[in-house]
Order: structure tokens, then C-alpha cells, then sequence
């Protein structure tokens, strides 16, 4: 059970955490968009394998940490879905999807908050 104490430092921190790593950025469903959403990026890297274990390709990947509420399109608040996509800052691109037998997303922080997984877009 958490004393209060817990509770206010936990709440102080998170504040502090999102204020000092989090970025803006815009979500896309298809034509519909939302943008100045608060988001915190965990970049990393993905692999895709052969049936063998060999590595094919490697590619840029991103978790993102974004509130329950701060995610809407249209002004509507949504679940995450395959296919949105995120630009971030620097105008990188990033699409939601179900990375290394992830589903696209999940409820943490005791479901407030959304981590979603995604896959850099590749501009060609």
C-alpha cells in the first residue's frame, strides 16, 4: 500500500519526467489529425528474421508514452489503431503497429496513460 508520501512523490515525478522529456507531436487516422499532443519517444531498434533466425532487415522503432485522454482525433477520444500515424518535432514519421509479437498498444501507468509501439516510415 502506497503512503501518501509515495503517492505525492510518484505524482511530482511523472509531472517532472513529462515536462522535461516529452515532446509534441500530431496523430493521423486516414484525413482526420490531431495536433500539440504530449508524448514521450523511446527510440530503439527493430529486426525482422528469417524463419532461420537470420536478421534481414533492421529498422527504427519508438514506444510512445501518450495520456488516455490526450489521445483523440477529431476531438474524440480513441483507442490506438494499426495504420495512425505520428510526426513527431522533427517532422520523422511513425506508424502504429504490432512490433516483435506486441499487439499495437497497451494500457499502463494503472490505465491512464497508453504505451503504443511503432515503426519509422520510410520516405522513398
Amino acid at each position: 500500500m502506497a503512503t501518501p508520501f509515495d503517492t505525492l512523490f510518484t505524482a511530482t515525478a511523472a509531472a517532472v519526467l513529462s515536462e522535461q522529456f516529452a515532446e509534441t507531436i500530431s496523430v493521423q487516422r486516414g484525413s482526420l489529425s490531431t495536433s500539440g499532443v504530449t508524448a514521450q519517444g523511446f527510440p530503439g531498434q527493430g529486426q525482422k528474421t528469417s524463419e532461420h533466425g537470420y536478421v534481414l532487415a533492421t529498422f527504427d522503432t519508438c514506444d510512445w508514452i501518450i495520456l488516455v485522454s490526450d489521445y483523440l482525433i477529431n476531438g474524440e477520444a480513441v483507442d490506438p489503431s494499426g495504420g495512425d500515424l505520428f510526426t513527431d518535432g522533427d517532422d520523422n514519421e511513425w506508424e502504429v503497429l504490432p512490433l516483435e509479437n506486441k499487439r499495437t498498444h497497451e494500457l499502463i501507468e494503472g490505465g491512464n496513460a497508453w504505451l503504443i509501439h511503432t515503426k519509422a516510415v520510410q520516405n522513398t
